[in-house]
């Protein structure tokens, strides 16, 4: 028993622990607000990474975007987009099918066309700048 206490006595940190008696001190408990936060930001992290669809969701929590581009240059392609979408020719066809007017007045086509590509535009804004 002697040789207990001694080690007891003695300070050393391999003992001290494993040869105590009774429940042990409580740990240091930081309060503050910023080591949650970061604790948990952490936690989510690693648990993310550990999901098995962590590289096929796509990271929507971050405000970085993938590309490079500027707002008004994601408008401009969504436009072109929209525009080449109305103006292929069996879009065209069928509109021309629809309305036989478009065919005698050319500048009811173009309007037509253009309120066509404004409302595609309206409708797939939000859907395609999530893909640029």
């Amino acid at each position: 028993m002697s040789e207990i206490a001694d080690l007891m006595a003695s300070n050393d940190p391999m003992a001290t622990p494993v040869m105590s008696l009774g429940p042990s001190p409580p740990s240091p408990v930081n309060t503050s607000h910023e080591a949650t936060s970061n604790t948990a930001a952490l936690h989510e992290k690693q648990i993310e990474q550990m999901s098995p669809l962590a590289n096929l969701i796509p990271d929507q929590k971050r405000g970085v975007s993938k590309s490079k581009l500027g707002v008004d240059q994601k408008l401009s392609i969504i436009v072109s987009i929209c525009a080449f979408i109305i103006l292929i020719p069996n879009v065209q066809q069928l509109l021309v099918s629809q309305l036989p007017v478009l065919t005698t007045n050319t500048t009811l086509h173009v309007v037509a066309n253009s309120a066509l590509i404004g409302i595609l535009f309206m409708y797939m804004k939000d859907h395609i700048s999530d893909l640029l």
